[in-house]
């Protein structure tokens, strides 16, 4: 794997912890609430909001594709936050389980950096 920069383990597995927090604030966003899980968008806020959100995510996946592009985890992950911006603010149970579903795959790419000591699969 050829980049021009290097991450040792410990940065990786920081960088991935920033990303499981960053995808876990979807739900709530997407549901319109501030930090202190007070509801304080209107629904349209809340999904224009969620719509940032998901294409800020899916600028940094994009971004770290010279890095995991053979990593199974990290390609359905790039999938996953992609579909999520065709559903429609009334689909709150389907978000749910799509955030469950991208953190589990982060911790998965995570048990990959620390079982292998590589991020390729």
């Amino acid at each position: 794997m050829k980049n021009d920069f290097n991450l040792d383990d410990k940065a990786t597995l920081d960088s991935l912890t920033i990303l499981i927090n960053q995808c876990r604030k979807t739900l709530p966003i997407f549901e319109g609430k501030n930090k202190e899980s007070e509801v304080v968008y209107s629904r349209d806020e809340a999904y224009n909001n969620y719509q940032k959100h998901l294409t800020f995510l899916s600028t940094k996946l994009t971004g770290a594709s010279k890095l995991w592009q053979d990593n199974q985890y990290y390609i359905e992950l790039l999938y996953m936050i992609e579909g999520m911006k065709s559903f429609s603010p009334d689909e709150h149970d389907r978000v749910k389980y799509i955030v469950n579903h991208c953190t589990n795959l982060i911790n998965d790419m995570k048990d990959a950096v620390l079982k292998d000591g590589t991020k390729i699969l």
